[in-house]
């Protein structure tokens, strides 16, 4: 079980780790991980003997690639002997804006390309999509036929190499079933969720019944978006306070837009942009293999990243960014997206040396020396960050104990009956965990915790630790932005475009900003990783363009503990019900969160796509009512086929006489 690639099979065989997306991005092993990817796709393949031995083949061109670290496997070992393990190779496939420039493969191997006979038009039903095999096998192709035309793009995800045909797909996109990565059909962009690059789009036609594709000769997964070029007779300055995902997008969406001033990028940490999710999920990953965009790449689009710059002051009526031991910087707009940093909990011992938060791949250092046998961790906090850190600690042999204010795990967001099950595989994997409980204090020995004592009721019991980790939550990092009107919670007013309430040259996005979303009205504050990503790319088109575009995407999330998967669509806050469908304690089933008649999010574990459906339905604002689903009149299904339907040509409606 390698990267995300394989993430599927471990939601469904239950394998018992999270891998390691550790793959170099400019190598050639993610070609091969493509490879393995889609094999896994193909039914057909895995129906054969000689389809095994294949996949074999390319497992052993993957050696360098990481594998888990348990069972017994280490870094560098044999891929295919992981498979063999696994009982893998054995099984069948577990299952508004300026319109950007197209995204093309290059010049030179497009140019040596070939007609390929997809099927006859009759073989594929409007409102599909289909992964075709070409070449002989060698490679494959993404055949979508909506609204009555067929697009031709590439099979797998920019992501983390998700087969697209398992996902969902519209009359303008389609969607990656993990993760809820939209690539435009027609440009091959990404617009909205975590990719970055864009897939490959093909010339596709239709010739005497036949469905027939241009393809060059060499497919490529992803390829690189058009960016704008730098104009040095240009003077504007535009400023990203942030060097995370979200500044990553901004940056990227200012040149895609058209913009050819000055970007400056001021990140206050040493890294490249990175995966921030992978480090509560492996402690082993290298911080390279999991690098969004690298130095280069932002040298390549004239992006300024400036790396080590904490910002101390951004003051929008000067319009100058002051950064600690560094120059000041005047700008014409400025983009915040400085993300949120982790809550402390001001009790007696919490400024001990080995009380410590994931945020950086400092931090993950920190911690990862105590993912060994024997050692006594403490995790405060039940959030998904904490549960995940207690995952990734106990499996490698420390003795963990989580400290939850909740009856079960993620009892809040979730549930208790979905909070039971987390709560029912902590105890199966011998992690304590302490509900309803609240810390008291940290006990030190020679200046270093060596206890937590906590409450539970009037009982108070203290904890032996090691080392406290601390997973209770996040606050908006916002101290550095002066003359703006602050939540109580930290995070800053923006109006819908993202932008200041006060300052017309400010915007702020991602954990940081409370804007009005669309579906309430209310000043809204959403905390997950790909919706700043989507904020970063909306605030810096409105930058570039002027305000047009608000955020009316739907929040998704996911988290992974012991290879069991959930996918979260919608914002439940404020939920009054929930309506069950599936069976919960087997890990297959679809909850729904309701408020009133509204379904107002959607968690699933085991049926994917329904996540990604889900997110189409809210946009499309076709969801059942809450009295449906109870009654039986509509479930997952119904809104899945309802998301196909729409992908359909509609007939035309004559006029009355």
């Amino acid at each position: 079980c390698t990267g995300d690639v394989f993430r599927r099979e471990c939601d469904q065989r239950r394998a018992p780790q999270w891998c390691s997306p550790a793959f170099n991005f400019a190598s050639k092993r993610r070609v091969h991980q493509t490879a393995v990817s889609r094999m896994l796709s193909s039914s057909r393949m895995w129906a054969s003997v000689r389809g095994t031995i294949r996949l074999a083949q390319v497992c052993r061109r993957m050696s360098t690639v990481a594998a888990p670290q348990t069972g017994g496997f280490e870094r560098g070992r044999n891929f295919a002997a992981l498979l063999a393990a696994t009982g893998v190779a054995g099984a069948a496939y577990l299952s508004q804006n300026r319109a950007p420039a197209p995204a093309q493969c290059d010049a030179e191997n497009f140019s040596k390309t070939t007609d390929v006979v997809l099927g006859n038009v009759s073989d594929f039903n409007d409102g599909e999509m289909y992964d075709m095999e070409v070449f002989g096998g060698r490679g494959s192709v993404l055949l979508a036929h909506v609204d009555g035309q067929f697009h031709c793009v590439g099979a797998s995800c920019t992501h983390y190499s998700a087969p697209l045909v398992k996902g969902v797909v519209t009359k303008d996109h389609v969607s990656c079933p993990w993760h809820d990565a939209e690539f435009d059909l027609k440009t091959g962009l990404c617009t909205n969720g975590p990719g970055l690059d864009a897939i490959p789009v093909y010339p596709v036609k239709v010739t005497g019944g036949k469905v027939v594709a241009t393809l060059p000769l060499e497919l490529k997964e992803m390829i690189k978006p058009k960016y704008a070029k730098r104009d040095p007779t240009n003077k504007t300055t535009y400023v990203i306070v942030g060097g995370g995902a979200a500044a990553t997008t901004a940056a990227e969406t200012m040149r895609m837009e058209g913009f050819t001033g000055r970007i400056i990028m001021l990140s206050n940490e040493k890294w490249d942009p990175y995966d921030r999710p992978v480090l509560s999920k492996n402690f082993q990953a290298k911080v390279e293999d999991f690098v969004l965009r690298d130095s280069d790449f932002f040298k390549s689009i004239d992006v300024e990243f400036i790396k080590e710059s904490l910002v101390t002051a951004v003051d929008p009526e000067k319009k100058t960014i002051e950064v600690k031991d560094g120059p000041t910087y005047p700008y014409d707009k400025c983009l915040v997206v400085t993300g949120a940093i982790p809550r402390r909990i001001p009790v007696p011992g919490h400024d001990s040396p080995n009380v410590y938060v994931v945020r950086t791949p400092e931090d993950r250092d920190f911690i990862a020396p105590l993912a060994r046998a024997g050692t006594h961790v403490v995790v405060v906090g039940s959030s998904f960050i904490g549960m995940e850190c207690a995952a990734s600690l106990a499996k490698k042999g420390a003795v963990v104990s989580v400290i939850g204010m909740e009856k079960v795990p993620f009892e809040r967001v979730l549930g208790f009956e979905v909070g039971k099950i987390f709560g029912d595989l902590l105890k199966e994997k011998k992690i304590n965990y302490e509900p309803s409980a609240v810390v008291q204090r940290y006990k030190t020995e020679n200046g270093k915790v060596c206890a937590v004592e906590i409450k539970k009721g009037d009982d108070v019991k203290a904890i032996k630790a090691d080392a406290v980790v601390l997973g209770a939550g996040v606050v908006p990092n916002t101290k550095m932005v002066k003359k703006v009107e602050v939540a109580r919670d930290g995070s800053i007013y923006t109006d819908a475009f993202f932008k200041s309430k006060e300052h017309n040259d400010l915007y702020l996005a991602g954990d940081i900003a409370r804007f009005p979303w669309y579906k309430s009205g209310h000043d809204t504050r959403i905390e997950h990783w790909d919706v700043a990503m989507q904020q970063g790319r909306i605030a810096a088109a409105n930058m570039v363009n002027g305000d047009k575009r608000v955020y009316k995407d739907t929040p998704f999330f996911w988290t992974l503990l012991y290879g069991h998967s959930i996918r979260y669509a919608g914002h439940g806050v404020g939920y009054t019900d929930i309506f069950y469908e599936g069976n919960v304690d087997k890990m297959d089933f679809v909850a729904y969160y309701l408020k009133g008649e509204e379904v107002i999010a959607v968690a699933s574990m085991g049926r994917d796509p329904v996540g990604v459906a889900v997110c189409e339905a809210m946009k499309m604002d076709i969801m059942p009512k809450a009295s449906e689903l109870k009654n039986g009149t509509a479930s997952s299904k119904t809104i899945m086929q309802s998301v196909k339907d729409a992908a359909k040509r509609q007939p035309v409606k004559k006029a009355a006489p």
